[in-house]
Parts: C-alpha cells; sequence; structure tokens
C-alpha cells in the first residue's frame, strides 16, 4: 500500500496588463482677483489705481513705502520691505486718506533672508486692496521688455511718485534677499520708494521696491549660495530690483496667507531640506534653460571638450526654431546657430553645442536596468504660461519610474511609446510644458533619461522621456568623444527613511482648488492626487468636477480610474463611453478610434471583476477601433487564456509578433506553450525573449521551469541562479530553484531557497507550503503542519495545502484529522485525483474498505492512468473477498507501469490466496527484482521471505 504526495512547481505569469493608467497633468492657475483687466494703464490710471493702495510708513526719523493687501475685520496687512522696519518704535502708517495708524509688524512672517515684512494696523474705515488678478496669468506672464509702474513716497516729497518702467532682468535664481525682477524705469526710483508697489500694465500687483540701481554696495548672491558672474554683475547694477509677490506668497506663514481676505491662495512653496535640498542644488548646475521662437524648453550638460559644452535636450525644443538661446544656471546667456545643433531622425534628442571659457559642472550618466518604482526626478524650467509661477520658478519633482521592461504595459495608447520617438520611460512625477529636454535624475543625481511630453499629448497619462542607453548609442554618430562622458553603470544604493522623508516634503506639496475653482482645475488636482496615490482624495476632486461639468469625459475617465476595479468605477467608465457622441458632435475632425483606451480600461475592470467573457467582448471592441496597439492584443490573449482557450492565445501571440519582435510577447506565447506540454518550444521562446532582453529574469525562471520538466534539473537551477542575480529579491525564482534543489536530493538547500523566499514575500503561501512538504519529508512532522497552517491562513483557497496537511495528519496518526483535510481539499479541487486517492487509503486504515473502493474509483475516472489507484483498489477489493477483481486491477496497474513493484506484489499475494503457488511465485520473483534495482532492502528481503515459504508448503 502506498500515501502519496505531491509537490507543485509555479510557472511565472507573464507580465501583467492590468495596469490602470494615471491621470495627466494639467497647468495649474493661480486664484483670480479683483483687479479690472480690460484696459491697460497710462501713467496717469496707474496714479490712480496706486493711490489707492499705496501707503507711507514712517519708523522714527527714516521711513518708506507699502501696499495695502490684505484684510481681516478692521485689521488691514501691509507689505513693505524689511529693512524700511528694522527699528520698531514709533512705527506708524499714513493711508491714503491722510489719517496716521500706529503699526505693528505681525508676528512670525519672517522668510528667510527676503526683504519683506508685513504690518497691521487698524482702523473702522474702509481702504482699498491691491488686486492680484493677473498674478500667474497666462497672458501676462512676465518677460523681458514687459511694461511695469513702480510707486512709493520719496523721502524729499509728500507727494506719491508712479515711473513708468519694464521688465530688464528675470534671473533663473532669486538672490539671497528675494528679489528677482530686475526694471528700468523713466524716471529714478527714489529713496523712501522702497516697500512701494511694482504693478503689471493692467494694474495687478506683481512685486514691491527693494534695490535701487547702481547701489553703494552690491553682492548678487543667488539663493543657492553661488555669485553672479561679473559680466552679469555689470548687467543687474543698472535695474533696480524688485521682491516678486509670488516669492512671498508661496513661503508665507499658512495662518496668514489663509487669515486675511484678497490674498491669492497659492500653492505654498516648500523650501527642500536635507537630501532633497543637496540633490535640487546638484540639478541645477548641469541644467540649462532653452529658449525658442516659441518658448522654452530646458537640457543638460552631458559633455565638455576643451572650451565646447554639449548639452544634450528633446528634439522637438529646438526643430524648426530660428532663434535658439541657452541659459545656464550662473545666468549667461549663449545664442545657438543651427550649426551648433546634432539630431537625429526618428529619435526625439538633439545635442547643443555652446562655446564658453566658464568651468560649468557635467552631468555623470546612469545607464542601467532600472528596477520598478525606482525613485527619479525630473528637472527643468516650466513655461511661465504652464504652471502658477513666473517663468523664473525652477522644477525638480518627485516620482516614481516603471522599469524599461514594463513601460509599454503602463502607458495608455499605443501613440505614448512612438516608434519613431525613441521613448521608453515612463514615470509618475509632475513635468510641464517647458522642462522638455531637461534630465531625468536618479536618487544619487545621475542622468538616467530626457524628459520628453506627458503621455497622449496631455490625455490620461503618465510622464515620458528617453533612456540614457538610447542617447549612448547615438554619441558617436554625433561626434561626441566618448572619453569624455562620465558614465555609471550601477543603481543607486536605497535611501536611508530620513532622506525619503524630505523627498515626500516636496512630493505631497500641491496645491488645493478654492471654491471658485472651474471643473478643469479639479480634474487637475485629481490627477496630482492620483500619482501620489491618495485615490480617495482623487475620487473627492474629480466629483468636485464633475458636479462643475457633468458632461466632462476626462472627469468621469478619471474617477473610473481613481476607484481602481469595483462596480463604481465600471460606472463611470459606463459613463464616458456614453459622451463619446457628444464629444465627437462637438468636434467633427474626432474619430471614435481616438477613445479605443476606454473599452481597454472597461476590459481591464471587467477582468477584475470576475467577468471574462464581458472583458473579452470590450477588448474587442478596442481592438476593433485600434488594432494595432499590441499591448491590447495582449490583454485579450490573457482573457483567452483564462477562458482556457491556449491555443487562441498562442494565435494572438503570433499577430503580435508578426508586428514586431517584442519579448514580453515571446515570454508570454512561451508560458502557454510550456502549459501545454510544449516545453522545448517554450524554450525556444525563452530562449529568444532572453536574447532580446537579456535582464528579463522571468525568462530566465519560466525557461528553468520549463528545462526541470525536460528533466534537466541542473540546467533549471542555472536559470533560477541567473534569474536571481538579475533580481536578488525575486521570491518566485528562489522557490521554484528550492523545489528543483528538493528533486535532486538537496533537501536543506531547498530550505533555505524557501526561507529566504518567505523573507522577502511573507505573504508566499507557496513558499510555506513547499517548505513544509519538504520539512515533513525531513521528519519535522510538527514543522510542516505549522507551514501548511500558514499557508492556508494566506490562501484559503489553496487546495494543495489542505491535500499536504492531510497526509502530514495521516503519518502522525491524526487519520480523522487527514480525512477533514482530504476533504476541504476535493471540494476545492474536484479533480484533484490525489486527494481522493489518499483519502480512499486512509478510509481503508480505518476499516473503511468500500468507502475506500469508492474513492479509488472517482481518483480513476479522473486519471484513467494512475496505476497506484488501480493497485490500491485491488488491495481493497482483495480484502473483501473480490480476488478475482483484485487480480483485474493490479493487471492494469502492471500494463501502466510494468516496473511498479508493489502491484507485482499484491498481485501474488492474491494468486497465492487462490492457490496459484507458481504464479504467486513468479510475480513475487518480479517484485523482488525491482526492489532490488530501487534499492529497497527492506521490501526486497520480504519479497524473498514470501518466496521461499510459499515453495516449502
Amino acid at each position: 500500500m502506498q500515501l502519496m504526495k505531491t509537490r507543485h512547481l509555479l510557472i511565472a505569469l507573464s507580465i501583467s496588463t492590468f495596469t490602470i493608467a494615471n491621470i495627466p497633468q494639467h497647468p495649474i492657475l493661480a486664484q483670480p482677483n479683483q483687479i479690472d483687466d480690460t484696459e491697460r494703464l497710462t501713467t496717469t490710471t496707474a496714479q490712480k489705481v496706486a493711490a489707492k493702495v499705496t501707503v507711507r510708513i514712517q519708523v522714527g526719523q527714516s521711513g518708506g513705502s507699502g501696499v495695502i493687501i490684505g484684510k481681516k475685520a478692521n485689521t488691514y496687512l501691509v507689505l513693505t520691505n524689511a529693512h524700511v522696519v528694522r527699528e520698531q518704535a514709533g512705527l506708524t502708517i499714513k493711508t491714503p486718506d491722510g489719517q496716521t495708524h500706529k503699526a505693528t509688524k505681525v508676528k512670525n512672517t519672517q522668510v528667510g533672508n527676503f526683504d519683506v515684512a508685513l504690518l497691521e494696523f487698524t482702523s473702522p474705515r474702509s481702504y482699498q486692496l491691491a488686486g492680484f488678478k493677473n498674478f500667474g496669468n497666462r497672458e501676462t506672464a512676465l518677460n523681458e521688455g514687459k511694461e511695469i509702474f513702480a510707486a512709493g513716497f520719496p523721502y524729499d516729497s509728500n507727494a506719491l511718485r508712479v515711473v513708468e518702467g519694464e521688465v530688464a532682468q528675470l534671473p533663473q535664481e532669486a538672490f539671497v534677499n528675494g528679489t528677482q525682477i530686475g526694471y528700468l524705469t523713466k524716471g529714478d526710483i527714489k529713496q523712501g520708494m522702497s516697500g512701494g508697489p511694482i504693478f503689471d500694465s493692467f494694474g495687478s500687483l506683481i512685486g514691491i521696491n527693494s534695490t535701487l540701481a547702481r547701489p553703494v554696495i552690491d553682492s548678487y548672491t543667488y539663493a543657492d549660495g553661488t555669485k553672479a558672474p561679473k559680466d552679469k554683475i555689470a548687467e543687474y547694477r543698472q535695474a533696480n530690483w524688485s521682491v516678486p509677490i509670488y516669492n512671498l506668497l508661496t513661503r508665507l506663514n499658512p495662518d496668514i496667507l489663509y487669515g486675511y481676505k484678497n490674498l491669492p491662495k497659492l500653492h505654498r512653496m516648500t523650501t527642500p531640506t536635507g537630501y532633497m535640498a543637496q540633490l535640487d542644488r546638484q540639478a541645477r548646475l548641469v541644467t540649462v534653460r532653452i529658449e525658442n521662437s516659441s518658448g522654452n524648453g530646458s537640457g543638460v550638460i552631458v559633455a565638455r571638450d576643451g572650451n565646447s559644452y554639449y548639452v544634450l535636450t528633446a528634439d522637438h525644443v529646438v526643430k524648426n526654431t530660428k532663434e535658439l538661446k541657452l541659459t545656464t544656471q550662473d545666468q549667461r546667456t549663449y545664442k545657438i546657430s543651427p550649426s551648433d545643433i546634432k539630431r537625429s531622425e526618428g529619435t526625439d534628442l538633439a545635442i547643443v553645442k555652446f562655446t564658453s571659457t566658464q568651468p560649468y559642472q557635467v552631468a555623470t550618466l546612469g545607464n542601467y536596468s532600472i528596477s520598478d518604482n525606482s525613485l527619479v526626478f525630473p528637472g527643468g524650467w516650466p513655461a511661465p504660461s504652464k504652471i502658477d509661477s513666473q517663468q523664473w520658478q525652477w522644477q525638480l519633482n518627485p516620482g516614481s519610474i516603471s522599469s524599461q521592461e514594463k513601460g509599454d504595459f503602463e502607458t495608455q495608447t499605443k501613440q505614448s511609446f512612438a516608434k519613431n520617438g525613441g521613448y521608453d520611460l515612463i514615470y509618475s512625477s509632475m513635468t510641464y510644458g517647458g522642462m522638455s529636454g531637461g534630465p531625468i535624475f536618479d536618487s544619487a543625481g545621475r542622468v538616467i533619461g530626457i524628459h520628453g511630453q506627458a503621455e497622449g499629448g496631455g490625455l490620461v497619462g503618465k510622464s515620458l522621456g528617453i533612456s540614457m542607453r538610447t542617447f549612448l548609442g547615438l554619441a558617436k554618430g554625433w561626434n561626441i568623444n566618448e572619453r569624455k562622458l562620465q558614465v555609471a553603470t550601477t543603481a543607486p544604493v536605497t535611501l536611508e527613511d530620513s532622506k525619503l522623508a524630505s523627498i515626500k516634503l516636496v512630493q505631497n506639496n500641491i496645491p488645493k482648488p478654492n471654491n471658485s475653482s472651474d471643473a478643469q482645475r479639479w480634474i487637475e488636482y485629481g490627477n496630482q492626487l492620483y500619482r501620489l496615490g491618495k485615490y480617495g482624495e482623487a475620487v473627492e476632486a474629480l466629483n468636485r468636477a464633475i458636479a462643475l461639468e457633468p458632461n466632462s469625459l476626462n472627469a468621469h475617465y478619471a474617477k473610473g480610474l481613481a476607484l481602481g476595479g469595483n462596480t463604481n468605477a465600471l460606472k463611470s467608465l459606463d459613463r464616458a463611453i456614453a459622451l463619446v457622441p457628444q464629444v465627437m458632435a462637438s468636434n467633427p475632425k474626432i474619430k471614435k478610434s481616438e477613445f479605443y483606451y476606454l473599452w481597454k480600461y472597461r476590459s481591464i475592470i471587467l477582468r477584475g471583476l470576475g467577468d471574462n467573457k464581458g472583458a473579452l467582448a470590450a477588448i474587442s471592441e478596442a481592438i476593433r477601433l485600434e488594432p494595432e496597439d499590441v499591448i491590447i492584443l495582449n490583454e485579450k490573449a490573457g482573457l483567452l487564456l483564462q477562458l482556457g482557450d491556449k491555443k487562441g492565445a498562442i494565435a494572438i501571440y503570433d499577430i503580435i509578433l508578426a508586428k514586431g519582435k517584442k519579448y514580453w510577447a515571446y515570454l508570454n506565447r512561451g508560458n502557454v506553450k510550456s502549459e501545454l506540454g510544449d516545453n522545448k518550444g517554450g524554450i525556444a521562446d525563452y530562449d529568444i525573449a532572453i536574447r532580446i532582453n537579456p535582464q528579463l529574469a522571468d525568462a530566465y525562471t519560466n525557461r528553468g521551469n520549463a528545462k526541470s520538466r525536460l528533466g534537466d534539473k541542473k540546467g533549471a537551477i542555472a536559470d533560477y541562479d541567473i534569474a536571481i542575480r538579475i533580481n536578488p529579491q525575486y521570491a518566485l525564482a528562489y522557490n521554484n530553484r528550492g523545489f528543483t534543489k528538493s528533486e535532486l536530493g538537496d533537501k536543506e538547500g531547498a530550505i533555505a531557497d524557501y526561507d529566504t523566499a518567505i523573507r522577502i514575500n511573507p505573504q508566499s503561501d507557496v513558499a510555506y507550503g513547499n517548505r513544509g512538504f519538504i520539512k515533513s519529508e525531513l521528519g519535522d512532522k510538527k514543522g510542516a503542519i505549522a507551514d501548511f497552517d500558514t499557508a492556508i491562513r494566506i490562501n484559503p483557497q489553496s487546495a494543495l495545502d489542505y491535500y499536504n496537511r492531510g497526509n502530514t495528519k495521516s503519518e502522525l496518526g491524526d487519520k480523522k484529522g487527514a480525512i477533514a483535510d482530504y476533504d476541504l481539499a476535493i471540494r476545492l479541487n474536484p479533480q484533484l485525483a490525489e486527494a481522493y486517492f489518499n483519502r480512499g487509503i486512509v478510509k481503508s486504515e480505518l476499516g473503511d474498505k468500500e468507502g475506500a473502493i469508492a474513492d479509488m474509483n472517482i481518483a480513476i475516472r479522473i486519471n484513467p492512468q494512475y496505476a497506484d489507484a488501480y493497485t490500491n483498489r485491488g488491495f481493497d477489493k482483495s480484502r473483501l473477498g473480490d480476488k478475482k477483481g483484485a487480480i483485474a486491477d493490479h493487471d492494469l496497474a502492471i500494463r501502466i507501469n510494468p516496473q511498479f513493484a508493489l502491484a507485482y506484489t499484491n498481485r501474488g499475494l492474491v494468486k497465492s490466496d487462490l492457490g496459484d503457488k507458481k504464479g504467486a511465485i513468479a510475480d513475487m520473483n518480479i517484485a523482488a527484482r525491482l526492489f532490488k534495482a530501487q534499492n529497497n532492502r527492506d521490501m526486497y528481503d520480504r519479497a524473498m521471505s514470501f518466496i521461499q515459504r510459499i515453495s516449502q508448503q
């Protein structure tokens, strides 16, 4: 009689296509205010605007100017310079109506070393507040040459002075005192006008006077500690300088920002600290701003050869533009001629050369295999029309990147990774127009790619870039000396918690819309929350958008993604689909095929809900609309597999591969071939996948599985070793290597691998189950049951773990407990023949021969080639007196397995009972020979003893 136990070898799943796309980034708009911007100011009208909000500040015998910017109850808030109110004794404010008020400094309002201060005075009278309506407005964003008006009270006059001027300097980095707008005026800015307002040509407050032109003492040190070059200092000295309102409001104490009426509730800028501040400084040193005829982009210095510097950027930043200039971190500007640009057809990359005697930092490039969810930091200079700041607002935005192997699966549409663009990176970081061409840094400050665009040109999606391996392949053709490139080939180390905390501080610093914001702004906000994984808050934001614009297809679609894979998500997707005809009617140029991704994600949600037939119908519609998207073809293949149509899935993979050599299609087709028993065909596909992508750990693991099934255990272990070397955290590879080691007799080595798999993935029920099996074989029955218990707790639907626990309980003598486990295994998997077989054995041991035979009958019906079941059924038939039936069963067992020694033994016993001594001796001789070949000394001795005893009768 024989007790069967089975183990199982997992086949790695294909790369999942169940990836919900992110909501796209959108430009952020500042909160509008009350200034009427329908007419431009003249000097006369500017005088009237300034006269209503400008105040005179007196401090002892000195003073300056200020501007009224906020109010709460009867208390007014006045903005001025810190240097105006260094002395606090006798501080008074003279308002536009001639009244003098005692004033005090507002506590906790210091903004670093910025030359700003906030004062309060109380009055029951009503005073005009300065307006901020055009603050950050796309149509009136600052640029050099922009008209402005500066106001204030000169020390030698009681009359308000207003002078016209224009913006002359806009350095990318503020100076240490917070000034950043340099302006020239038609009349002098006099002493006493410090702290007075600067208006744009529509009367919106954009800054306050701070530093006069041609100062006696100057330093012109930027906020990051670097000093301006001497030639720039000469330019800077000619201008007056203003502290932009943006620099104040984004850093202001929130109690002040939200405590007063009138102040724009803008995104408070979080000043990077610790690790993030260090990375920010490092990134700025190598990043440049590139201005073209239509706007701006960014770039990164990648090489230096003598006085020649090479800047890598996106091709679309420098393409088809007549004027081009490049600004480095020291604020120097270099004009670029067409001959200084090298481009590559088919890839959205370009090299721009400039010449300088100045020493500039050259970036270190990162060229290595990128792991999923690694931290990345795209850096660059957004265009002034793209964010809620003016054009000087530098961005370095943390996010996570997907591995290059899985990028295809996380893009929304086939256009995202266009064949002729070279795009192969996808990441969650927020990016804006103007950051195109900017570097993507890893956590060690190496450049791993160039940012290109938002997915789908602004549709729902992530950010996209081009990896350094593409550039390195082009560098030689661009005549860049490879020895001048600094390239790192190893991934950065894991960051400590303190560094991660400084990243999160910046990452979570996103603006919340106010009650007057429109639907688009709430969609943008929902997008940012979604990228941060704050799905519940994202849904709330999108609900606000839908309340404002019920027929917004994007809002309903984005909400569906944020909801995940539940029925409410399906409702949102269906609502978005229902709006497609309406959107098409509004623009006849729009085709239904442009919305195929809606059916793609409908299929994904239905698949997650278990409705595979509905999912298949949805993905088929998506394919009808866009038959060239190989990712949705892959999704259909996955659905066919779940529906049991493996040959249909292979046919789909054949179609995908006819469109191009996709490593993942070879991997997935190899998996299906292996499942169909064609292990050699599977290995052939895995070989190609590995040749295309030598870092594909899944392919090595699955090839190892196929080799193991073909009996090449050592070859299998070699493949698992490679997979583990590529990905030391690959729990499945450890599990499968452990299984193969156990088959080779290395039980301790197997347990060591299962231990590692469990340490990496404490929720791996498979590893616990397999380790329990080996422990049982090694005699540690209690340890085995503990592992089976854990496996079942993790996965209560694992029939195999109930089955193996039943085996172990039986060996410990707990027969009833064993039968209970076999019952559960059979309930979960009615086709598990081994469970019926072993339950039959235990029933037989408990005296229930009829029940044992019934279980063997089912095992044989499931598996007609189950030799063990036939011989055990024959054993029980013999005990019940059915000797002929027993002989027939043993005959069948031997026909199936002519080397089955136990079947010969049992048939010999029955023949002996029937008086056929010759037949009994013949069967026992065959059994003895087989037991001897198997080195089973005990059974060999028993067979020989039986032969001797029968022969003597």
